[in-house]
């Protein structure tokens, strides 16, 4: 009976193990208008930055450095974040004390991001598919910036 039970405890072990490890994987980022802690904040953050009261909102929950918390890319579609080139995303990045926002220097809409299993600077890259274009961006140490393909 003991050496089942450790052998049982060990196969968990190893398993928790690989589950922690285990590489992140290329994901599609899912946008939506349902409300979580993070989302609230970074639409508490928009609505403070416009100093409109009013946004047509979506974000995606994700975790951007690997620490294991969800991190918010969120898009406020108005006149204040968004002109011809598409909309200014926010994201809020998870940490022990809160959220800090980061700059994420790029014009797009909120369909096609891709948040990939490839790190640079500690942060995960993102790549955003257009009808005939593909723009990769990458962490340089304070923002995230358009990086070539």
């Amino acid at each position: 009976m003991a050496i089942k039970f450790n052998t049982v405890f060990v196969g968990i072990a190893i398993s928790a193990f690989a589950a922690v490890t285990a590489p992140l994987a290329d994901e599609p980022l899912k946008f939506s208008s349902e409300m979580t802690g993070g989302k609230i904040y970074a639409l508490a953050n928009m609505l403070a930055q416009s100093g409109r009261s009013d946004l047509n909102f979506t974000a995606a929950e994700a975790d951007f450095n690997g620490d294991g918390r969800l991190d918010v890319l969120a898009f406020a579609q108005n006149s204040y974040f968004c002109g011809s080139g598409g909309c200014a995303p926010l994201l809020m990045i998870a940490n022990k004390k809160g959220w800090k926002a980061v700059p994420f220097n790029a014009l797009s809409m909120p369909e096609n991001w891709y948040l990939l299993d490839s790190m640079r600077n500690g942060y995960r890259m993102v790549v955003v598919l257009g009808d005939e274009s593909e723009q990769s961006y990458a962490w340089d140490g304070s923002a995230y910036i358009a990086v070539d393909n």
